[in-house]
């Protein structure tokens, strides 16, 4: 290998690293270079005078501009994408629901600025203009845009005899109205929680948990809850099941053997594929569970429908599960269950099974009376743990399944939501062990679903 001491590049390293490799004849031609500029300088007419040049004043700044934009965009890119304050989150979302309010603010006031300029009603637009503006800046939980004083008093159009005889009062009534629909429509925005597809991305987690309407008790920030096996006999029976290690083959007390086996064959079979679209892994994840949850006349299986189908259809959820498996006669759920298509698409699948359970419970005040244990499903896990462990057997290549449990213990609480073990890896390997970590969870679950109330 040639020396790179001795290489062409020598003459750009020794500029580059001055002082360790500049020669002494380098650095006397500098200095003389330097003493020219000064002297140049000092004989020039002051950067306030008409004979400075324009490219002195106009170019210089605007290429040290341009060359420290390009990185300042990016760096700011990179930071609301991966560091961006939890704080700021609100702010954001308030900024944008305010956005059509403030312009509609700032049309009127261009408008009849020349006109009614010294008038009240206009100086009073103006302050609430200005007063509005500026609310976003102070919102830390969306339930705050409801609490804001700017923005509770409706916006009354002035009377007729108010305004200036080139104002035309109709068209001031139809703009009054249309800041008045704005208004509302920031209003609801605060009394609207954020939708389950934002909640389960993990940058936000610590604003939703912050915001009231949207906590829940899993131990951060809050105080860790009691376990669920301690709460409803359904838990307790997943775990004992879970912990029982016998296998297909040496399991004769158990009824469903063939089933079992045949759906975890299934999973292994189908779920390490690549799939188009998320329909057709959703599809062919449902053909598997079929077999250990058949359909029968006591249960069904109904995709991409809300929880909360007991209520009329004006007052259900917006929300939709991609698969519920519920009681057939009493609509009661059992099993939610979120797909995602590859991992880390979408967020974590188990915070979004959290927040449907919330507005299932939130529809449904019935539910809550017995604890509305549910049971969670959750394919292929969550981007956060496999940046943190790269090389643990947990998130090896493949599709993991995962499952949680939810129970609500108190009328005026946050439901607790809990993981029930860990994921399992649904790709096959030829040691079994895969196998037998997904009998184990969907006999348990087989097991432990006979037991929530319907």
């Amino acid at each position: 290998m040639d020396n790179p001491d001795t290489s062409d590049t020598q003459p750009r390293r020794s500029k580059r690293f001055a002082g360790g490799t500049a020669t002494a004849t380098e650095g006397a031609t500098s200095a003389e270079k330097s003493k020219a500029t000064t002297k140049k300088n000092s004989t020039s007419k002051p950067l306030g005078s008409k004979a400075t040049s324009k490219a002195t004043l106009k170019a210089t700044p605007k290429n040290s501009k341009a060359k420290a934009s390009k990185p300042g965009k990016e760096d700011a890119k990179k930071t609301m994408d991966e560091d961006e304050p939890e704080e700021g989150l609100y702010q954001k979302e308030a900024r944008n629901a305010l956005m059509p309010l403030i312009d509609e603010l700032q049309a009127i006031l261009r408008a009849f600025e020349h006109s009614s300029e010294a008038s009240a009603w206009y100086r009073g637009l103006n302050t609430r203009f200005e007063l509005i503006s500026r609310v976003a800046n102070n919102i830390k939980v969306r339930k705050d845009l409801l609490d804001r004083i700017e923005l509770q008093d409706a916006f009354v159009c002035p009377s007729s005899h108010e305004l200036a005889e080139d104002v035309s009062h109709a068209l001031l009534v139809t703009k009054y109205k249309d800041l008045e629909a704005h208004r509302h429509a920031v209003v609801r925005h605060g009394l609207d929680p954020v939708a389950p597809s934002t909640y389960c991305l993990h940058k936000h987690y610590l604003a939703y948990q912050l915001d009231d309407r949207t906590a829940v008790r899993v131990g951060r920030p809050q105080p860790f809850p009691l376990p669920l096996e301690l709460l409803h006999p359904a838990f307790r029976t997943y775990t004992a099941w879970a912990v029982h290690r016998s296998t297909s083959s040496d399991d004769p007390d158990d009824d469903n053997v063939i089933q079992l086996d045949r759906c975890v064959r299934t999973l292994q079979q189908t779920m390490p594929k690549i799939f188009s679209n998320h329909d057709a892994r959703q599809k062919a994840f449902l053909e598997a569970l079929v077999e250990a949850f058949p359909e029968d006349p006591y249960h069904e299986w109904c995709p991409n429908e809300p929880a909360d189908v007991l209520n009329s259809p004006g007052n259900q959820s917006k929300y939709k599960i991609d698969l519920v498996y519920r009681n057939r006669l009493t609509l009661v759920p059992l099993i939610f269950v979120e797909v995602k298509l590859e991992m880390g698409e979408g967020g974590d699948p188990f915070w979004q099974n959290n927040r449907l359970y919330q507005t299932y419970i939130e529809l449904c005040p019935e539910a809550p009376k017995n604890g509305a244990p549910v049971f969670f499903l959750h394919l292929c896990g969550n981007l956060t743990f496999i940046q943190l462990f790269p090389h643990s057997d947990c998130f090896s290549p493949g599709v993991h399944l995962g499952i949680g449990g939810a129970f609500c213990d108190a009328k005026k609480q946050p439901p607790i939501f809990q993981q029930l073990g860990g994921y399992v890896n649904l790709q096959y390997d030829y040691t079994g062990r895969s196998f037998d970590e997904g009998y184990y969870m969907i006999r348990a679950l087989q097991h432990a679903i006979k037991l929530i109330p319907t």
